[in-house]
C-alpha cells in the first residue's frame, strides 16, 4: 500500500552538542554532493545488466568513457532498529563488470554487470551457525546509484588460480521462504499475514510449489511454519501436507472478541523431516473450530541440500559453510551451465570477485579457498535483467548538517503544528 505524503522535516540543535557528533566516524561529506546522479531500482536478487541506452534514456548524452562509470548502493537491506549496531554511514562504490566491445567506450550495445541482492536476502548468523531471512517491511525495491565523472570507477577483479583442491562440491543447502503481505489487521504496523482460510468462503487449502527443481531426493530439510486462527468456541487445526505426506498440524487457540484480546491466536514450528523427491508441494488443510472461524498463513521456510544444477535456470547462487577454520582449496562442479556461465564470488557486495570457469563434459568447474562462510553466483550474462530507471537525483549532503538532536517528521496536515513544536524546542531547550 502506498499513499502520496508530503513529509516535513526539522532538523532541532542545541548549541552545547552543535559540533558533537558522538564516538562514530561520520563522513563530512555524501558522495551525492556534486556530480550527476541516475537512480535505479531492483526487486529482487540477481544479476542485473545496465545498457548504454539506460543512460542515454536517463540523460547521458555526450561520448561516455568506460572507466568513468561508477555505481553505488548498499544492497537494499532494513537498517537495524537498534542504534548500538553500526550500519555503513554513506553510499559505498560497487564494483561491476564492463563489456564495451575493447574501445573504451561506452555506447551501441555496450553494457555493464553487477550484482543486486534485493530489498529481501538470507543473512548469515554465527550465534546459531545458520541463515536467517531478513524482510524489509519498508520497500519492496532496492535503489542504486549511477555517476559518470573524471574518477575510475571500481571493476571487478579476478581471482588468482588455484590447484589441487582435494575435494569436489556437488550439492549445497538453499533456503525458501514463502511469504505474502496480504492482510494487516490493526492498518498499522509492520505484521502482516498472507493467505485466508475460511471455510464459509470454500477457501480451506492451500498448495505452494517450492520453486526448487534440483532436491537431492533422500536428504534431509527443515521446515519452519507460522499460521495466525481465529475461532469462538474451539480450536482451529491446520494441516500440513509435504509432497501428500501428513507433516504436522497447527493448532490455533480460540479467542474472545473484547477489544482487549487478540485478534488471532499465533501457532508456529520448526521440524526436520525426509524428501524422497526433486520437487516440494507444500499444502495448508483448514479446519475450523466454529462457523466464522479464520485463520491466515503468515510464512513457511524450507531448508533443504539441492544439486549444483543450472538446467532452466538463468542464475544460481549458492553458498559454502566451511565447518573447519582451515583454509583449503576446494572444486565446485556445477551441471548444465550454458556456454557463457561465469562465477562471482559475492560473499562481499561491495567487491565481488569474477573466478575462472573451466566448462567440460556438461560441467562448469571452478576452485576456491573453503574458508568461514562463502556466496557465490553462477549465471549466464545473456539472461541477466534490467533494473528500472527512477531517474535524475538532485545533488545532496545530510552530512553537512550540524549535530541534531530533535528530528521531526511530520504530515502536510500537521505541518503547522510541527513547525510550532520546532519553534518552542528552539527557544527553550
Amino acid at each position: 500500500m502506498s499513499y502520496n505524503m508530503f513529509i516535513a522535516v526539522f532538523f532541532l540543535s542545541l548549541a552545547l552538542f552543535t559540533n558533537v557528533k558522538g564516538q562514530r566516524q561520520y563522513s563530512n561529506s555524501s558522495v551525492l554532493s556534486s556530480g550527476d546522479w541516475l537512480k535505479i531500482s531492483v526487486d529482487s536478487q540477481g544479476i542485473y545488466r545496465v545498457g548504454a541506452d539506460l543512460l542515454k534514456k536517463g540523460g547521458a548524452t555526450s561520448v561516455i568513457n568506460s572507466s568513468s562509470i561508477r555505481l553505488f548502493g548498499n544492497g537494499g537491506r532494513v537498517l537495524p532498529t537498534s542504534n548500538m549496531i553500526s550500519v555503513i554511514d554513506d553510499l559505498t562504490e560497487i564494483g561491476i563488470a564492463i563489456f564495451d566491445g575493447g574501445d573504451g567506450k561506452f555506447d551501441g550495445q555496450d553494457y555493464f554487470l553487477f550484482y543486486a541482492p534485493g530489498p529481501n536476502n538470507w543473512e548469515f548468523d554465527s550465534t546459531v551457525s545458520d541463515f536467517k531471512y531478513q524482510k524489509n517491511p519498508y520497500d519492496k525495491l532496492a535503489y542504486y546509484f549511477i555517476t559518470i565523472g573524471n574518477i575510475s570507477g571500481k571493476r571487478i577483479p579476478f581471482s588468482s588460480e588455484l590447484k589441487s583442491p582435494r575435494d569436489t562440491i556437488v550439492e549445497f543447502f538453499d533456503n525458501y521462504r514463502h511469504e505474502l503481505d496480504l492482510v494487516n489487521f490493526l492498518k498499522s504496523g509492520r505484521e502482516w499475514y498472507g493467505e485466508e482460510f475460511d471455510a464459509q468462503k470454500g477457501n480451506i487449502e492451500k498448495k505452494i510449489i517450492v520453486p526448487f527443481t534440483n532436491i537431492i531426493p533422500g536428504s534431509g530439510f527443515v521446515f519452519n511454519s507460522e499460521v495466525i486462527g481465529r475461532s469462538s468456541i474451539k480450536s482451529n487445526s491446520i494441516s500440513v501436507a509435504i509432497n501428500g505426506q501428513n507433516f504436522y498440524e497447527h493448532v490455533t487457540s480460540p479467542v474472545n472478541s473484547s477489544l482487549i484480546d487478540p485478534v488471532a491466536s499465533v501457532s508456529r514450528f520448526s521440524k526436520s523431516g525426509i524428501i524422497n523427491t526433486p520437487q516440494m508441494e507444500v499444502a495448508y488443510g483448514f479446519s475450523p473450530g466454529s462457523v466464522n472461524a479464520k485463520a491466515w498463513l503468515n510464512y513457511f521456510e524450507v531448508h533443504v541440500k539441492r544439486k549444483l544444477d543450472m538446467k532452466g535456470l538463468p542464475y544460481l547462487q549458492f553458498n559454502r559453510n566451511a565447518q573447519s577454520n582451515n583454509s583449503r582449496p576446494i572444486s565446485f562442479s556445477i551441471n548444465n551451465p550454458s556456454l557463457t556461465t561465469e562465477v562471482w564470488d559475492i560473499t562481499s557486495l561491495h567487491n565481488p570477485v569474477s573466478i575462472k570457469v573451466l566448462k567440460s563434459n556438461g560441467n562448469a568447474v571452478f576452485n576456491a579457498i573453503d574458508s568461514g562462510v562463502r556466496n557465490y553466483i553462477a549465471f549466464n550474462p545473456d539472461l541477466s535483467r534490467a533494473p528500472k530507471l527512477i531517474g535524475a537525483v538532485k545533488n545532496q549532503n545530510l552530512h553537512a548538517y550540524e549535530a541534531t538532536d530533535i528530528i521531526i517528521v511530520a504530515d502536510r496536515a500537521l505541518l503547522s503544528q510541527a513547525e510550532r513544536l520546532a519553534s518552542f524546542h528552539r527557544q527553550y531547550d
